[in-house]
């Protein structure tokens, strides 16, 4: 069969995997670079430049394989959603500084710890996250957290809605919500990073119906017929107005310029149903650069500053109580109703 070939490091020890993707998708895959569209002159924060610049991406004539440090700022183990990679960072150890308790009083299972922080009405079990096959790493502890911080405010929908996420990275909430709630899926993302969020919904729904961004058309307004949608970011302007349930965005919004946030919350306002949800999980503040810039500490990106309204109405907001042991830095955590209403 067709394989995704990964070669990567980063915590990890260097790594090499194959991945069985089917012909069809490596094909499609392969279109969609020859298309030119996976290549973007745009201009990033330095953050994601570097990222740009240490991946590589070639196509064999059956296999896609993958040159990349994918652990700077995006998954610290890619190739661990998929296979049982070597860890060397104690997520044991992370987690019980998360529950805040004396090591010698909580399990020695990661596990065990895990479930003690969801409680016992969470809708991922603990097992579930093993369950996606590979290693237990921090994005998949990470997404199953998400998960169920947003389960009993989706739990009652119906299959079908639409939940957009903005650099879902390795995608692996947008699996969850797949697979759990049947949900339809609009992916946005920097052209040459959309394809790790491509593997891994493809990998876990093979039979899943999709997409890629040189595969979308003009067409009458309305949404595609198909279980996800790959778009980069200059094709938000495909999406039709009121048609998304929720929209998630973690880590990244917090990692571009004040403007381009500000551009796409004009896009969620508009393509938001009315009765909507967005979850938003970001760096309080956090300075970005640009690339070769001399500007002393870079730019400012602060979440307060993002452009809320008045008429946004929250269900969650807090410091988020997960990300202390993972990093250095606060993070908000906020799920809202954006107000959608237009003024004039």
């Amino acid at each position: 069969m067709t394989k995704a070939i990964f070669i990567s490091h980063g915590e990890y020890e260097v790594t090499r995997h194959e991945l069985c993707i089917g012909e069809d998708n490596v094909r499609r895959l392969n279109a969609f670079f020859n298309a030119g569209q996976s290549r973007d002159d745009r201009e990033r924060t330095e953050h994601w430049e570097r990222f740009r610049l240490g991946k590589e991406i070639e196509f064999t004539r059956d296999s896609v394989v993958f040159r990349t440090d994918v652990g700077r700022g995006f998954d610290e183990c890619y190739a661990g959603n998929f296979f049982p990679v070597y860890r060397k960072v104690s997520l044991k150890r992370k987690l019980k500084e998360f529950v805040g308790r004396k090591a010698r009083l909580l399990p020695t299972n990661p596990l065990e710890t895990l479930q003690m922080i969801w409680g016992e009405h969470g809708a991922l079990r603990a097992r579930d996250v093993l369950g996606q096959g590979g290693r237990l790493t921090r994005s998949k502890l990470l997404a199953a957290h998400y998960f169920n911080r947003l389960h009993s405010h989706i739990k009652d929908w119906e299959p079908g809605r639409v939940v957009l996420e903005i650099g879902p990275g390795s995608g692996l909430l947008l699996r969850h919500l797949r697979e759990r709630l049947g949900a339809r899926v609009i992916v946005v993302d920097l052209p040459d990073i959309l394809v790790f969020s491509f593997l891994s919904l493809i990998h876990a729904n093979p039979n899943m119906t999709y997409l890629l961004p040189h595969e979308i058309k003009d067409g009458d307004g309305s949404l595609p017929e198909c279980d996800a949608l790959f778009l980069t970011d200059r094709q938000v302007g495909f999406i039709p107005d009121r048609c998304v349930d929720l929209a998630i965005n973690t880590a990244s919004f917090g990692e571009m310029f004040p403007e381009d946030v500000q551009d796409y919350f004009l896009l969620l306002r508009r393509i938001l149903v009315e009765d909507n949800l967005f979850y938003c999980v970001n760096r309080v503040e956090k300075w970005m650069r640009r690339p070769g810039s001399s500007e002393d500490g870079g730019i400012p990106v602060r979440f307060h500053e993002y452009p809320w309204k008045e008429g946004d109405k929250d269900y969650i907001f807090n410091i988020s109580r997960y990300h202390g042991p993972f990093t250095r830095q606060p993070f908000f955590e906020r799920l809202v109703r954006l107000d959608t209403r237009e003024r004039v």
